[in-house]
């Protein structure tokens, strides 16, 4: 995103990128002002107004849930640029109002002081949770106010040369039909004139509105930092809700033996995530297997956890445990649920140990196990659909629709049940807690129906992969001979240094074209064929790695014995 200059005239208002005006400033530019009211002037609720949090009472034994409220700190600072905000004309003829009246107060002094105790330059906080693109609140508010300033100064400097002035005279110009050099009426040249003003000022005013928007952020990170450190204080408050950007697992003790952590990812998109992971002495309790694709680095990851927040799941979706990465939502507001849930898992174990291990262990663990019984029966298309979001891309050139299915379908089923298997470890230690052979036999069971399904399909793999082999050969050496060859009218190596030298006769010169498109076609179908032999091989490479699992596992003690 990026900061616009606007250009009034008579007809029409036009936008342009300032970052691509010759001689802009070379800071990296956000447009604050692009978010939406609700990340901004109309913030409120969860992590805006207040904090949610548990709290443990050693005296009472029990768990309960509560706000602690986060102070309006710098209101008035808060109440006079949102005013300034609105206000058409707020920002002076010169742009420089919301400078004045931030020099009457001493919030950039305590931003700078605030600076100085941290490691990082920016607020650790999610504007919105869902989204992937993210601003960067600088804590130092010198530095963001830094990048106002030498754009305003380019505006002015703009101004100065009369850039405005000649856009506008162009636009209107252009819109009259009138040529350039013609003395121009009275009527004309107040029109440009007054074109000229407004654009300047709205780029004036385009560039205040963001350094206002990004003054009210740097005031909801702020708030939320301190109301953080203030919570933190009472040691009763054992578990906070919070708006971290990107990985954050923040780990909370009941007691040695109960701990509960939430996951979370926020602000990535398809890839953001938000679980709830409870741990048990020592244990971590998982009835829930997720496949988390992170679309821009090319990687998957297996996240295990108790329970998992969306906004937006299925009734088939809610069966299966899981939700389509395509449709999920995350928001603030799923903070009321996630704490609801802890603090019954709290006390649950604290009042009723038994009942907390019926349900948080056995039940689940059998759930988990009675899913991936689900899975290994579903059909292709459905896995498909369900549990990758970022599939991979093949063209037509060699593969069936039905093969294509299959080969990430298998990826599918092959990375979650022999994926399990890295599981085993934490299942074997819950034998301080249950019996888990019965557990351990079902996982047994559904990879060794899996294994044979798996080797299948590598041996399909292997043919598609000799498929594909063979037709970039053959496209790679049918781009040889049109280049160097040609179809006994010329070559399109000959006859383009021809074109260059001397120029080509209509006759040749229609040769030169079919070449030229039979060239450019071949050249397009190779890079297709390309991307379906690296991930042919990548699913190949994937197939053979679940198999290999599989084997070493049943070749450990306790498998070997089943």
């Amino acid at each position: 995103m990026a900061i616009f200059i606007i250009l009034v005239v008579t007809r029409e208002v036009f936008k342009m990128r300032l970052d691509r005006v010759s001689g802009a400033p070379l800071d990296k530019i956000y447009s604050f002002s692009d978010l939406p009211t609700m990340h901004t002037f109309d913030a409120a609720g969860i992590n805006v107004d207040h904090l949610l949090l548990l709290q443990y009472t050693l005296s009472n034994n029990f768990v309960v849930g509560a706000e602690f409220a986060i102070a309006n700190l710098y209101d008035d600072v808060f109440l006079k640029i949102e005013s300034l905000y609105a206000e058409a004309a707020g920002f002076g003829g010169d742009g420089l109002a919301v400078i004045r009246y931030l020099e009457t107060t001493d919030i950039v002094q305590v931003s700078e002081e605030l600076s100085k105790t941290v490691v990082n330059d920016y607020f650790n906080y999610c504007v919105d949770v869902n989204d992937r693109y993210q601003p960067k609140i600088f804590i130092n508010m010198k530095e963001q106010l830094n990048i106002f300033l030498k754009n305003l100064s380019f505006i002015q400097k703009l101004h100065s040369n009369s850039y405005f002035y000649n856009a506008s005279k162009k636009t209107i110009l252009d819109e009259s039909g009138l040529e350039d050099g013609l003395e121009l009426s009275d009527d004309i040249e107040a029109d440009i004139e007054r074109s000229a003003h407004e654009s300047y000022i709205e780029a004036l005013n385009a560039i205040n509105k963001d350094v206002c928007v990004y003054i009210i952020l740097w005031l909801h990170a702020y708030r939320f930092s301190q109301a953080r450190i203030e919570c933190s204080k009472n040691k009763e408050n054992i578990a906070f809700s919070h708006r971290y950007y990107g990985w954050s697992q923040p780990l909370y003790s009941l007691n040695e033996d109960f701990q509960i952590e939430f996951k979370t990812n926020f602000g990535y998109g398809y890839s953001s995530y938000f679980y709830l992971v409870m741990y048990y002495k020592g244990i971590q309790i998982f009835n829930f297997l997720d496949w988390v694709n992170y679309g821009i680095a090319d990687l998957s990851q297996m996240h295990k956890y108790s329970i998992k927040y969306t906004e937006e799941p299925t009734d088939d979706e809610k069966e299966l445990g899981q939700t389509n990465n395509k449709n999920q939502t995350i928001s603030n507001e799923l903070w009321v649920e996630a704490v609801e849930d802890a603090k019954e898992a709290c006390n649950l174990y604290l009042r009723e140990e038994d009942a907390f291990i019926r349900k948080h262990i056995i039940d689940n663990l059998g759930g988990m196990v009675s899913r991936l019984e689900k899975i290994i029966d579903t059909s292709d298309a459905e896995i498909n659909s369900k549990y990758r979001s970022s599939a991979y891309k093949f063209s037509s050139y060699c593969f069936s629709k039905e093969e294509i299915i299959k080969v990430k379908s298998m990826n599918v089923k092959g990375y979650m049940i022999s994926g399990v298997l890295g599981f085993i470890n934490q299942i074997l230690k819950l034998e301080e807690v249950i019996s888990v052979k019965s557990y351990l036999e079902r996982i047994w069971s559904l990879n060794r129906k899996l294994k044979p399904m798996l080797e299948l399909e590598s041996i399909r793999n292997k043919d598609m992969k000799a498929r594909i082999e063979s037709e970039v050969k053959n496209t790679k050496d049918r781009m040889i001979v049109v280049w160097t060859v040609g179809d006994g009218s010329g070559c399109l190596r000959d006859l383009t240094n021809m074109k260059k030298k001397s120029g080509l006769s209509s006759d040749v010169q229609e040769v030169f074209d079919r070449l030229q498109k039979e060239h450019d076609d071949l050249s397009l179908k190779n890079k297709d064929i390309m991307e379906d032999y690296d991930n042919v091989n990548k699913l190949l490479r994937n197939i053979d790695r679940y198999t290999l699992n599989i084997e070493q596992y049943f070749s450990k003690q306790y498998f070997s014995k089943q």
